[in-house]
């Protein structure tokens, strides 16, 4: 696989898109599935308690129904308790002086508060005044020169971190290699310092970025969902927002539907850490829920054999899907985005409209994710997406399958 590594360095490229992946799956050891299993899978829409979320999940690796196919091993964790969760990315009254905080932390003995600036909008901005050339040979043997400066900005959920050395990261093309956290936690990886298994980096990187950016993203936390090891050394992590240990959707949602009324797309999150070979992060980019409105406690859910049991009811024999990995995360509807066709007829009403948008209350559900992998791009999973409340199903998929 190739793939650069990117650092966003302008905030137009953040607000347009978060550069999450969580695409390549490598799904760990089989385990053969249990005879027995499919006779407890059942369409019955029944709640059950939540602990019971993950209940028999086992049994149903690897199986195989008509028009779909089980991953052959997913992680199973013990979910203690769940909620409907409302928010909106208002920045509070400390943001700035938060803003502040995070700038020190990162740039640390370079930080330099003259260098800190309005970004037009809603929001503070951080550039460094003089712009440094660093010489970089290309692989040709020729030399190029790169223009580099530390860079940061956060606005109503936005977080944009970006060092000196993040330039020369960003640069080259390399092979990767994908380490789902869940699944290779105990494999082992090269950095500078020695060997250190997949967990271990995981944790590392959890700790320094929920360090950097906790003010910000309380009360979510930072989890490490894939590590990318670069052939050259470098690292990047690709992590979720946890709220109470369940995840929230992370990364680009597949879809983009049009609507009479403009475009709709699906609420995402990301958290993406960029990192030298020497364990030392360069580059984040973030987009989180600025504002918890309110977190309502679910007590009972769909569990996973019953959401299997709706696909049962949904697919035929003529379809055909295989799931890469199954999860219980916080996903959002969709999204009226006339707002962005609005800006970019009339720039006058950028920040207005922007307000405005930020203003508004959205909301995370607990939902049944069933991930494939995509055929065009390996920074989205397409998902069959199953409302552990309700139980409607919501197909997010950028190829559309006929």
């Amino acid at each position: 696989m190739k793939r650069r590594f990117i650092c966003i360095a302008a905030a137009s490229l953040m607000l347009a898109a978060c550069a999450d992946s969580s695409s390549v799956s490598d799904a760990g050891s089989s385990t053969a599935p249990d005879s027995t299993a499919e006779s407890t899978v059942t369409a019955d829409l029944s709640a059950e308690p939540v602990r019971s979320a993950y209940s028999g999940a086992e049994a149903l690796f690897g199986m195989s129904f008509p028009g779909f196919e089980m991953p052959d091993s997913f992680e199973v964790p013990l979910v203690e308790r769940v909620y409907e969760l409302s928010y909106n990315n208002v920045s509070g009254e400390n943001s700035a002086e938060n803003s502040k905080e995070i700038f020190k932390r990162f740039f640390g003995e370079r930080y330099d508060p003259s260098n800190e600036l309005g970004n037009g909008s809603t929001g503070l901005m951080y550039r460094s005044k003089e712009q440094e050339i660093i010489t970089e040979e290309q692989p040709d043997g020729s030399k190029a020169e790169i223009y580099a400066q530390d860079y940061g900005e956060i606005d109503n959920g936005f977080i944009i971190l970006c060092d000196k050395q993040s330039y020369i990261l960003s640069y080259h093309d390399s092979e990767f290699t994908r380490y789902r956290t869940a699944t290779r936690g105990a494999e082992l990886i090269e950095t500078k310092a020695g060997e250190i298994s997949v967990a271990q980096e995981a944790s590392y990187i959890e700790k320094e970025v929920n360090e950097l950016i906790g003010d910000a993203a309380a009360p979510f936390a930072v989890k490490v969902m894939f590590v990318d090891v670069y052939d050259i050394g470098k690292i990047a992590a690709r992590c979720a927002l946890t709220y109470d240990g369940v995840p929230v959707q992370y990364g680009f949602p597949a879809y983009e539907v049009q609507k009479e009324n403009g475009k709709e797309t699906g609420l995402y999150f990301c958290v993406n850490v960029f990192l030298s070979d020497d364990n030392v992060i360069h580059g984040l980019d973030v987009a989180l829920p600025q504002n918890l409105i309110e977190a309502k406690q679910v007590d009972q859910i769909l569990s996973l054999r019953r959401a299997v049991g709706i696909l049962k009811e949904t697919f035929t024999e003529n379809d055909s899907y295989t799931f890469t990995d199954v999860k219980l995360l916080y996903c959002g509807r969709t999204l009226d985005r006339t707002w962005a066709s609005e800006v970019m007829s009339d720039p006058e009403k950028h920040l207005d409209v922007f307000k405005s948008y930020a203003a508004e209350t959205k909301n995370l559900r607990p939902t049944w994710c069933f991930f494939l992998n995509s055929e065009t791009n390996i920074d989205i999973e397409p998902c069959v997406k199953i409302d552990a409340i309700s139980g409607e199903v919501f197909l997010d998929f950028a190829e559309k399958k006929q």
